[in-house]
C-alpha cells in the first residue's frame, strides 16, 4: 500500500492512497491545478484516482469535490446534499473499493457527518482528520494496524473562547500550582503533596458548588448518563458545578471527601491537557443532548 499526504491545512486538505492500479483521494480542498501537480511529483496522474472518499463538509476539505464525476464521490449521508444511498458510506460498515476494503468509522468533529477510515489490503491503514480525541468505540477497531495518519488540531483555549460553550453556560478554566514531587518519594512524601495540591484545589471551590472529581476509581457513565446528571443537578438548583482534575498523583482524602461526584472517565491515565479538552467537550456534548440537537452520535 502507498499513501500519500498531498496537503493538510486551514488552506486545504487531500491525501492519496494506491494499491494495485487503484488510487483513492481522500478530501480535496486543494485546486485542481495543485493536486494535479502533487500527483505528477509522485508519478500520478487524475486518472489514477478512481474512487474520491470526503470526510467531513468543511471548505478545506470538500472546496473542488465537485471537480470530479459524481460517481466516483462516497461520504457520510450530511456530508454531500442529495448524495444517493449507494454513494453513502455508513459508519462502522465496510465497504470494497477495488483491491481496499474501507471501514468507516465515526470521528469527533464539529462538522455535518465527520468521518474516518480504516483502509486494509495485505496491510493497513488508519485515516482520522480534525478528530477531536479517539472514541472508546473507535478504540476497539485501531489496535495493531500497519500505518496511522491522524491529525487532531483540537485546541482547548480556542474551544473554551469560542461561543459554543456559552451558549449554553459560562464556563472557566482555573489552575493551581503542582507541587514538587520528589525524587524516589515515599508514600509519606506523596500523601505530603496529594494534601498540599489538595489544599490549594479546594480554596478555589465554594461551599455551594457541586463539586464532580475526575478519578479513576469512580463512578463510570456514558455520554447520555452524564448529560442526565448535569441536567439534574440544575434542576435540583446546583447553579455552580465545578470539575476537579487532579495531579499526577491524584487526590488527596480531603478533596475525595469533599467531592459530590466520583467520576471516571476511563481507567487508563491521560495527560491533564488531553484530559481537560475530553471534559470540556462532553460537558459540550451533554448539553447538546439536553437540547435534543444534533451532535451526539
Amino acid at each position: 500500500m502507498e499513501f500519500h499526504v498531498l496537503a493538510s491545512g486551514s488552506k486545504g486538505n487531500a491525501t492519496f492512497v494506491y494499491e494495485n492500479g487503484c488510487g483513492i483521494l481522500i478530501d480535496c480542498g486543494i485546486t485542481r491545478k495543485q493536486l494535479l501537480y502533487k500527483l505528477s511529483t509522485l508519478g500520478f496522474n487524475e486518472d489514477d484516482i478512481q474512487y474520491v472518499l470526503l470526510t467531513h463538509d468543511h471548505y478545506d476539505h470538500n472546496k473542488n469535490i465537485h471537480i470530479f464525476n459524481p460517481d466516483k464521490v462516497f461520504s457520510a449521508p450530511k456530508n454531500i446534499p442529495g448524495i444517493d444511498d449507494y454513494h453513502t458510506l455508513i459508519p462502522y460498515t465496510h465497504r470494497q473499493f477495488g483491491p481496499f476494503d474501507v471501514f468507516t468509522l465515526r470521528t469527533s468533529h464539529d462538522a455535518s457527518d465527520p468521518i474516518g477510515f480504516i483502509f486494509t489490503t495485505d496491510e493497513t491503514l488508519l485515516y482520522l482528520t480534525d478528530t477531536g480525541y479517539v472514541s472508546q468505540k473507535n478504540k476497539q477497531y485501531i489496535h495493531n494496524l500497519n500505518y496511522y495518519i491522524i491529525e487532531s488540531n483540537h485546541d482547548i483555549e480556542m474551544l473554551m473562547n469560542t461561543k459554543r460553550l456559552e451558549a449554553y453556560s459560562h464556563v472557566e478554566i482555573i489552575e493551581v500550582e503542582d507541587e514538587r514531587i520528589p525524587n524516589n518519594s515515599s508514600l509519606a512524601q506523596e500523601t505530603f503533596v496529594k494534601a498540599k495540591e489538595g489544599r490549594r484545589v479546594l480554596d478555589k471551590v465554594k461551599q455551594d458548588d457541586y463539586m464532580i472529581l475526575l478519578d479513576v476509581n469512580g463512578k463510570e457513565m456514558d455520554s447520555i448518563e452524564f448529560s442526565k446528571h448535569l441536567e439534574k443537578c440544575m434542576i435540583d438548583g446546583k447553579s455552580s458545578i465545578v470539575f476537579v482534575i487532579g495531579g499526577s498523583l491524584g487526590h488527596g482524602e480531603e478533596v475525595l471527601s469533599r467531592a459530590n461526584l466520583r467520576l471516571s472517565f476511563s481507567p487508563m491515565t491521560f495527560p491533564h491537557q488531553l484530559m481537560r479538552l475530553i471534559l470540556v467537550e462532553q460537558i459540550y456534548r451533554a448539553f447538546k443532548i439536553m437540547r435534543h440537537e444534533t451532535y451526539h452520535k
